[in-house]
């Protein structure tokens, strides 16, 4: 019998040897095999991850959730739909990275306690639940712009200008959104199975501001009536008049203590519009020029300022505080990138990709003069590789101060007198480098009439900058799409102007086919239509159209007599054709940057 037992035990011991074996062996194999891995039955919410690691992880936690988060739920304010967002739109996301990193962990031995427990679980199901959070500035951002909109909110009393007088608009009760609770609510709604609305309750609330505590700061309030607004920069001074700021007054407490002070928000958004393009400097690299293969430096790198929008704004508060009405804007330097030849020759610019070409013969010598003072503004420019080049910005001020002189521009259905006459034979140029280098346009514009100095109409491009900024307005842009940075270069000879762009050729091949005209008329009205084609590797990549449309010159009358932009002498009319696809189609022009 003894011996019987004896027998039995180490049968048994043997079986539990063999099972811890097979355990430990299985789970050593379950480890190794889902390393860096989601365990095979593991879920989070509904969606199943197993197996997954890494970026798909997230992505298909990410899509699963996408429906579910998109859905709409109706908010209702003392019993009234108001608003339908998405839970997306008010806020609540959900923490994948959060849960993905869980999954991730989960069953394995690395910082894991509990690993083991977690591993049975892993292999045999288990669901993680999926954790949402409200994000603060949008649901803030919701709440202020659209829920508030639906309730009357308390005013608070302040001090306005009315008929050229100072006036107390007095405070007036309202009632509030209860945030925190809403916020629960959206979490609660999310979470459950539960029809996919809320109801609220407002909330009665005075104002911050009440008349008493308005009242006391009269005497302020009538001393900045009379007053002005002064913000300077080194030598430039800016004034602003009660007209103006008076709409800006705000009371608010600071420190707990009622402040006459500016609307944060109005502020700023004066200060950009009115104040930054005027004191702000762009960085300007060193310019280059290029010389029998070899670039050497022209002019120097200048660093730029630009305008501190958030610190100008808090300064100009402060001092309000203290009743100092003279603020010092808040600059800050922006530093040139490029500044050295040893720097532009790890750029990689060694290949003439393009060039520009027209002739202003018979212009005038105002004309001659503002090509002359506009090109050199190009003149070892350079562009970043994937950046949007825009003519206006970078042609800047055109004025009497920049070196400018009056001469003939289409405006407002007139030939007249202005400033840079004549810049468009620049931009003209500078269309044609682009297009001869295969870079992708993004703006251009035709001329109103035929102008004689660009040729057969399609090839040119006509600019008007916006006149307060100096940037944009009827613009010239394109991409530089290219492997590294363009350097241009622009030079006159005789009465020729040329455009050429100096970079790193990607093997691209550009055909342009016409311009071709068409729908040519006898008062010299005509269309044109020039066809840019992208070849790589000897296969189309790219092909873009440019259609232009060509008033009669002689809806455009000359103000004063002068000779700047000449209505083209247009040769006699062809058949029209009536589709904007011209024949014969002409011999493409090709060109290998």
């Amino acid at each position: 019998m003894k011996r019987k037992k004896t027998i039995l035990k180490g049968a048994v011991f043997a079986v539990v040897i063999a099972v811890l074996a097979l355990v430990c062996g299985g789970i050593g194999w379950c480890a190794a095999r889902y390393e860096g891995r989601v365990l095979p039955r593991v879920w989070v919410g509904e969606t199943f991850v197993g197996g997954l690691a890494g970026d798909a992880l997230q992505q298909k936690v990410r899509l699963e959730l996408q429906s579910k988060y998109n859905e709409k739920i109706k908010i209702r304010i003392n019993g009234k739909t108001v608003v339908e967002p998405t839970f997306s739109e008010i806020g609540v996301s959900p923490q994948v990275r959060e849960v993905a990193d869980k999954a991730l962990s989960y069953g394995h031995p690395r910082g894991n306690p509990i690993w083991l427990v977690e591993m049975f679980k892993g292999v045999s199901g288990v669901r993680l639940t999926l954790r949402s959070l409200v994000h603060k500035p949008t649901y803030e951002n919701y709440v202020k712009n659209v829920l508030n909109a639906q309730v009357k909110l308390p005013l608070s009393a302040n001090w306005i200008l009315a008929a050229g007088k100072l006036q107390l608009s007095y405070a007036q009760s309202g009632e509030m959104i209860d945030q925190y609770k809403l916020a629960q609510e959206l979490l609660r709604v999310l979470s459950s199975s539960v029809e996919n609305q809320i109801d609220l309750i407002t909330l009665s609330t005075s104002p911050e501001i009440g008349d008493d505590e308005a009242l006391a700061l009269k005497p302020q309030a009538e001393k900045l009536l009379g007053s002005q607004i002064v913000f300077s920069s080194g030598d430039k001074k800016f004034t602003v008049l009660p007209k103006v700021f008076m709409s800006w007054v705000d009371i608010e407490r600071i420190a707990e203590t009622p402040t006459l002070t500016f609307q944060i928000e109005k502020l700023k958004e004066y200060l950009q519009k009115e104040i930054a393009s005027q004191v702000e400097i762009s960085a300007k690299d060193a310019r280059f020029v290029m010389e029998d293969g070899k670039v050497s430096i022209f002019s120097q790198a200048e660093d730029g300022k630009k305008l501190n929008i958030e610190e100008t704004a808090k300064a100009i508060r402060l001092n309000l505080e203290k009743e100092n009405y003279q603020t010092e804007l808040v600059m800050e330097s922006l530093p040139s990138q490029i500044k050295t030849t040893a720097e532009i020759e790890k750029l990689g610019i060694k290949t003439l990709i393009g060039t520009g070409e027209s002739d202003f013969r018979g212009s005038p010598k105002n004309r001659i003069l503002n090509i002359k003072v506009g090109s050199e503004r190009f003149n070892g420019v350079l562009i970043p590789p994937g950046s949007t080049f825009g003519f206006n910005e970078h042609l800047g001020p055109v004025n009497k101060e920049t070196g400018y002189a009056p001469e003939l521009v289409i405006k407002e259905h007139v030939t007249t007198p202005e400033y840079g006459g004549g810049i468009c034979q620049i931009s003209t140029t500078a269309f044609r480098a682009a297009i001869y280098s295969g870079l992708k346009i993004v703006e251009r514009h035709n001329h109103a009439y035929p102008v004689a100095y660009y040729g057969t109409p399609g090839l040119d491009a006509t600019v008007y900058p916006n006149q307060r900024t100096w940037k944009d307005g009827t613009d010239l842009k394109f991409i530089n799409d290219t492997p590294g940075y363009i350097l241009i270069q622009t030079k006159i000879d005789g009465t020729k102007l040329f455009f050429e762009f100096w970079g790193t050729s990607d093997g691209r091949e550009v055909k342009l086919v016409g311009p071709v005209t068409y729908d040519r008329k006898p008062d010299g009205s005509v269309r044109a239509k020039l066809t840019q084609q992208i070849f790589k590797d000897e296969q189309l990549s790219r092909e873009e159209v440019f259609y232009s449309s060509y008033k009669s010159p002689s809806l455009f009358p000359h103000i004063v007599a002068g000779n700047a932009e000449k209505p083209a002498v247009v040769p006699a009319p062809a058949p029209a054709t009536p589709s904007p696809t011209p024949s014969p189609t002409p011999k493409p022009v090709v060109k290998k940057p």
